[in-house]
């Protein structure tokens, strides 16, 4: 009988939502009428016959002689128009819903109201025409995708009181050219940026704590990057795959560098590591092909295997003293080294470390000689030296 009454009283609640909100046409767009507060739902333009371009949603809208003010852009609003050009939303408007303009493919120019605090997930996808956005103070979140696939974004500014990007929200964004992450961003989740082949210019401010997998992968045109103090941790993925990028400043704060983080960085060819750091994980630089010197901090206790394997231009590789043991792989082909310097007492454990390179050929620069010598993982070293 209890489980009889809850369902009656969720039925009830059902149906007194529908008595008070209800769905109806007027002219060729659809809304949905709250009759409690008299707002409305903008939810479906079917365009005007006489044009099909362009649509101005009214601030208000008038039944059965009731005025019922619009404050959301409800899912599917833009009706995936392929003709659709331009939207002007008026304000009071404070919501837009996910999906809203999703594949509307025509789509140019859009006006957004001051009013404006939330834009839902996917809503501008793939308006491939949309070139350049105005984003009101009031929005504080970008959400999943917002802006995925709009490969002719150029330009956007993200206002300051933005808290989070979410995941995906510029992916594939083929001609934005440069962004500025403002204070108030904590965090910009995995491939948010991914695929922005034109980006070459990011400014990343003190404030951001968290940066997600893969968030500028495959940026082609980025050639540097200074990342903030308030970093500890770079993510997986996170700039792997930008070939172009020359230079990067990585953080006093940062503590450990994530798999694959630089992977294939083709342009890299020098990196100062802050002695905050105290781990650089498997792949995290793995194909770097113009890194010219491996110069790792005093304070790193791990080196992931492959992390610096096929970095086919270094010279010189510094191990700290920390280091008890160098993983597999760690420097696999990288094919020009000629110098090892290996501050450890105790020679750290190289098994399978340096697979492709003619050690016979490399000279190992040691803290005791004689040490080293004993360890036949080491006697194939052109010769061992002591650091001078």
């Amino acid at each position: 009988m209890k489980h009889l009454a809850l369902i009656l009283s969720f039925t009830s609640i059902i149906i007194s939502l529908s008595a008070h909100a209800q769905e109806t046409t007027i002219g060729r767009s659809v809304y949905i009428l709250n009759e409690d507060n008299h707002t409305a739902t903008f939810k479906r333009w079917y365009g005007e016959e006489d044009n099909e371009s362009f649509l101005v949603i009214p601030e208000q809208v008038e039944y059965n002689g009731e005025k019922y003010k619009i404050t959301v852009v409800g899912n599917g609003a833009g009706n995936e128009n392929e003709k659709l050009t331009d939207v002007i939303i008026p304000n009071g408007v404070t919501k837009i819903d996910g999906g809203a303009f999703a594949y509307c493919g025509s789509l140019k120019n859009i006006k957004l109201p001051a009013s404006l605090v939330s834009i839902g997930s996917n809503a501008f996808k793939h308006c491939q025409e949309l070139e350049s956005i105005v984003l009101p103070e009031s929005i504080d979140t970008i959400h999943y995708r917002t802006f995925y696939r709009c490969i002719k974004l150029s330009s956007i500014v993200l206002p300051e009181g933005v808290k989070s990007i979410e995941s995906g929200a510029f992916h594939g964004c083929e001609q934005l050219r440069s962004i500025i992450i403002p204070t108030s961003v904590k965090e910009i989740s995995e491939e948010a940026f991914f695929d922005c082949k034109s980006l070459s210019s990011i400014t990343l401010n003190d404030g951001i704590e968290k940066i997600g997998k893969g968030a500028f992968m495959e940026c082609v045109s980025l050639k540097s990057v200074e990342l903030p103090n308030s970093i500890v941790n770079l993510s997986t993925f996170v700039f792997s795959g930008c070939s172009s990028l020359e230079s990067v400043s990585l953080p006093n704060s940062l503590v450990s560098i994530s798999e694959s983080t630089f992977s294939k960085c083709s342009s890299l060819k020098k990196i100062l590591f802050p002695t905050t750091l105290r781990r650089i994980d498997r792949y995290a630089f793995r194909e770097c092909t113009s890194l010219e010197r491996i110069d790792l901090p005093q304070n790193l206790t791990y080196i992931g295997p492959l992390a610096f394997a096929g970095c086919s231009s270094v010279k010189e590789v510094i191990i700290p003293e920390l280091i008890t043991k160098v993983s597999d792989g760690a420097f696999d082909f990288c094919r020009s080294i000629t110098d090892v310097y290996c501050y450890p007492t105790e020679p750290p454990f190289i098994n399978e470390v340096f697979d492709g390179v003619s050690l016979e050929n490399v000279i190992a620069h040691v803290s005791s000689i004689k040490k080293y010598k004993k360890e036949h993982q080491w006697r194939n070293f052109k010769s061992i030296v002591a650091i001078q």
